[in-house]
């Protein structure tokens, strides 16, 4: 959700800044942003409440002691013998065809390809971060309602696989209108819908994964990018080809549909190694 915010919040203070002093001061001003929130981090940022200053004894005693269990690392021959690990990775990576599209080309693709001004782009750019701050949080609230009526696999897959076949033809329609604006709201409504899925992605990661979620998600995440770098340099070849910002756009729109049919597959009820037994505890007479 935070990262949709800024998403829709840069463009009302990119457009301004590049105005009145040139594209390159907008890249000094937000490096800048980063190191100082790189320093704070840095600082205050603590992975374990016993190493923060600040932290009363009893604070860490209601929070527990840690159990100094010792974690393995993932059996990577089970992972990548299992059908489901690799239909995350490859719905991930289908995935991410489309979503880049957001942060690579959008702007290219409104300026150029639909001839937007500089002045309409500060609120055009925008509007799809603002429906995708949306979605993420409609895509977990809903996910973790149906999971306490239905089957987790229901839950997560009918809101996952959904989000991203409506964002696929939404996007496949916004090539197909002549208005620019038209193809703004398709744009539009088609982030919001494929981020009702961005949530879920990351749960059923925890969900499959158990203690090797970290693992689980990384791995999908790096699927996922493998797309985008993917996606991001071939777009522009097919721009230069077809000669046009339009066909260009509907392979992304394709990967999308394909996306959402593999995650209707998943089945984060499937556990990648079962879970240990729990420890009995006898109680003394």
């Amino acid at each position: 959700m935070a990262s949709r915010l800024g998403g829709a919040l840069s463009p009302l203070l990119v457009v301004p800044i590049q105005q009145a002093y040139g594209w390159r001061m907008s890249f000094y001003v937000f490096g800048v942003v980063g190191f100082i929130w790189c320093v704070a981090w840095y600082v205050w940022y603590r992975d374990r409440p016993e190493l923060k200053a600040g932290v009363t004894e009893a604070e860490i005693a209601e929070v527990g002691a840690p159990r100094g269990e010792q974690h393995h690392g993932l059996p990577w021959n089970i992972a990548l013998k299992s059908r489901n690990f690799w239909t995350i990775l490859l719905m991930y990576h289908t995935y991410c065809w489309g979503a880049y599209f957001y942060l690579s080309w959008l702007h290219t693709y409104l300026q150029i390809g639909r001839g937007l001004t500089e002045n309409q782009m500060q609120i055009a750019s925008a509007l799809p971060s603002s429906a995708g701050l949306i979605g993420v949080i409609a895509g977990g609230y809903l996910s973790d309602r149906l999971a306490r009526t239905h089957s987790l696999r229901f839950a997560r897959c009918l809101i996952g696989s959904i989000g991203l076949i409506v964002s696929g033809v939404l996007l496949l329609a916004a090539t197909l209108t002549q208005n620019p604006w038209t193809a703004v709201a398709f744009i539009t409504i088609g982030l919001g819908a494929m981020d009702l899925m961005l949530p879920v992605a990351w749960s059923i990661c925890v969900d499959m994964g158990g203690e090797h979620s970290g693992t689980i998600s990384g791995a999908m995440n790096m699927a996922g990018q493998v797309g985008s770098l993917i996606s991001s340099v071939a777009f522009g070849y097919w721009v230069e080809w077809w000669g046009s910002y339009d066909r260009a756009l509907m392979p992304l729109a394709a990967m999308l549909l394909i996306s959402g049919c593999l995650f209707a597959t998943i089945d984060p009820a499937h556990k990648l190694l079962p879970e240990p037994a729990p420890e009995l505890v006898v109680h003394p007479e």
